[in-house]
């Protein structure tokens, strides 16, 4: 149960996602939503670990990321970007979708709400 060993690993929050696991022999597959890359990489990691798994397939396991972001202490719009989407390319895009809240790239402030375009 993914859902369980996640909670034995002190991870109930990826426990809370909408994930599956299923064992194809020795292969774990994982399907399912998470809402960040950072998500999906440290699901992956840990999926990697379980018990009889040699190898990992996260095909299935879908990135939808939420609608918006909440800036939280010591974030930088690198952190930001590479935690949604783990591409920086996208930094441009974020960007431009929040002019209105963030006149420049640097005027990040704790509880600034920011909007998250989808990804490429």
């Amino acid at each position: 149960d993914l859902q369980t060993y996640l909670i034995q690993l002190n991870r109930a929050d990826l426990a809370q996602l909408e994930v599956s696991a299923t064992f194809q022999g020795t292969i774990l597959a994982l399907e399912g939503f998470v809402p960040t890359f950072e998500a999906r990489q440290a699901l992956i990691a840990l999926a990697q670990t379980a018990p009889g798994a040699t190898s990992v397939t996260a095909v299935g396991l879908l990135l939808r990321l939420p609608d918006m972001y909440v800036v939280q202490e010591g974030d930088t719009l690198w952190d930001i970007t590479y935690r949604l989407y783990g591409d920086m390319e996208m930094m441009p895009v974020l960007v431009d979708a929040n002019r209105a809240v963030m006149p420049s790239p640097g005027e990040l402030s704790v509880g600034m709400k920011l909007k998250v375009p989808p990804s490429k």
